[in-house]
């Protein structure tokens, strides 16, 4: 995969807004639901979120995005031209939209920057929503030097937008409110986004000039099963140590199934070891070893319940999301700065 172009200078350290929220988690759990009530949330309290679709094989989400992968790759021409499945498909529509990363990050950048009373620049003809727009890079060349840009999103999903990366002369300037969260959906097979370079590259951007806190979302209702449980909590600390950033649990479909047996299973080993005895199989045996181990990971980690279908717990989500930028401040920051300090270092010897 050709290697992409980092941003031309990270933003200097600073506390500043606004604060990225990267919503991972297993298929069916309701990442994109949640999306949809979170941003929804933010609309409702004045402070519009901005939002980016990373999964290009979506037919069609329920909010709107800000920008979308599918405007600057064609997944289904991918997956011909390139004769691929759906999920190598996937993998490489992000490979290819990881190498125009770099625009992506100049773009929140600007936009970040337009809060406070700078105007942030709209096409004309679009109503309050910003859409996405690019060229769609499906192997022709012409198409593979368009990146992602925004722009009014009328076409269908793949399609070139109407303006390029450079937008128009003649962009309305409206006002806009100080951009305070940035919600980035992923998709739905979890692994192609935690466990690929582009996951890894889109990510290590978007923390080197923004805090970017980790949402972990869980089904609550099938977590009810002691063994399921420790499989999400098993898949959630691997994700926390691979990508090195503040960690969320939200525990979605509260509406169907209440968390509250979860938050105590987390806090009490006893309990999940009573949830567990009747159970004789190996799993069981395993998920009672892996409870103990799990201990410190449990005490550093936040945790709040949601219903994307409701709306419980929205203004509680937003709450532990500003407690974890703040660890990335005093905890996380800090540390990324020295592993990009040692990456320089290492290519100026090479």
């Amino acid at each position: 995969m050709p290697s992409p172009a980092g941003p031309s200078s990270p933003s200097p350290p600073g506390r500043r807004k606004p604060v990225v929220v990267l919503v991972v988690g297993m298929a069916g759990t309701g990442k994109t639901s949640l999306m949809h009530a979170l941003t929804a949330h933010l609309e409702a309290k004045g402070s519009p979120a901005y939002t980016l679709n990373l999964d290009p094989a979506v037919a069609t989400v329920p909010y709107g995005s800000n920008l979308d992968v599918r405007d600057t790759v064609n997944y289904k021409e991918v997956m011909r031209q390139y004769n691929l499945g759906p999920n190598g498909a996937i993998v490489t529509s992000l490979n290819l939209f990881a190498t125009r990363f770099d625009q992506v990050m100049d773009i929140l950048e600007k936009r970040a920057a337009q809060g406070g009373g700078e105007g942030a620049q709209t096409q004309p003809g679009q109503e309050g929503t910003e859409g996405a727009g690019a060229g769609a890079a499906q192997g022709e060349q012409s198409r593979e030097e368009a990146g992602p840009s925004e722009s009014s999103s009328g076409g269908e999903a793949g399609e070139p937008a109407a303006q390029g990366a450079g937008g128009s002369a003649d962009a309305q300037q409206q006002q806009q409110p100080p951009l305070e969260y940035v919600l980035v959906d992923t998709p739905g097979q979890i692994e192609i986004f935690t466990w690929s370079a582009s996951g890894g590259i889109i990510t290590e951007l978007l923390a080197s000039s923004f805090a970017t806190v980790v949402c972990f979302v869980v089904d609550t209702p099938r977590c009810a099963e002691p063994t399921v449980f420790m499989s999400n909590m098993l898949y959630a600390l691997s994700i926390l140590y691979k990508a090195k950033l503040p960690m969320l649990l939200a525990f979605n479909k509260t509406d169907v199934t209440p968390h509250q047996f979860a938050v105590e299973w987390m806090g009490d080993f006893e309990a999940f070891h009573e949830a567990l005895e009747s159970d004789g199989s190996y799993q069981a045996s395993l998920s009672r070893s892996m409870c103990l181990v799990l201990e410190e990971f449990y005490s550093g980690l936040k945790h709040v319940g949601v219903s994307a279908v409701t709306g419980e717990g929205l203004d509680g989500f937003f709450a532990a999301v500003d407690a974890a930028a703040e660890e990335y401040w005093t905890t996380y920051r800090p540390e990324l700065e020295k592993r990009i300090e040692e990456k320089k270092e290492e290519q100026a010897k090479a």
